[in-house]
């Protein structure tokens, strides 16, 4: 006759199989998501080499979509919003269609200019495909990215009238973080052109 008792020591033997996959588990899970969330971090990080307010814009062979020359007279005497990006970052994208926003919203405040550091037939579909209307510049060589000290794109710069950088971010960033970086950079810069007016 044969017993229908569970057998005690065999139940004992997958309890314990299964707690020891518990830890073993977690473990592996943590070796996986630990260097995933290290570098989020590190590109979330703003770059060591970009440059810092107070340092003139180095910018020195940067061409239009159509290979004209191109220099620093974009500036026109007041603040303008740089931005470099590349055509095939996600981030960088959703960044330049804010940074499209953003321009629409201060445009008649601050002069806005991207550089891409990608192909111009990529950068001009990017653009197309997304109704991206900002000025586009092509970084051919990347001599304004490494002008600039930029390793990670996005990059963000806010450069004032005299070519002075007044304020620097990498990495993506929210249209309303932008928005009121540059609407309290703005409030400053008009307060103090106000105060050598008078």
């Amino acid at each position: 006759m044969f017993s229908t008792q569970p057998n005690d020591s065999a139940g004992q033997r997958t309890q314990n199989t299964t707690r020891g996959k518990i830890p073993a588990t977690v473990g592996l899970v943590f070796l996986v998501v630990l260097p995933a969330i290290l570098v989020v971090k590190f590109l979330r990080t703003e770059s060591p080499t970009l440059p810092v307010p107070g340092d003139r814009v180095p910018i020195q062979t940067i061409r239009k979509l159509d290979s004209t020359p191109f220099d620093k007279s974009f500036l026109n005497g007041r603040l303008t919003a740089i931005l470099f990006f590349s055509a095939e970052c996600p981030h960088c994208i959703r960044e330049l269609v804010t940074f499209d926003r953003l321009r629409k919203r201060f445009e008649d405040r601050i002069g806005f200019v991207a550089i891409s550091t990608s192909s111009g037939s990529k950068t001009a579909e990017i653009l197309r495909w997304y109704q991206v209307t900002v000025p586009t510049l092509l970084d051919r060589n990347e001599e304004g990215k490494k002008g600039f000290g930029v390793e990670i794109v996005p990059a963000f710069f806010l450069v004032d009238s005299a070519g002075v950088i007044v304020y620097t971010e990498s990495g993506e960033q929210s249209y309303t973080a932008h928005e009121k970086s540059i609407s309290s950079i703005l409030i400053h810069h008009e307060a103090a052109s106000t105060a050598i007016e008078r």
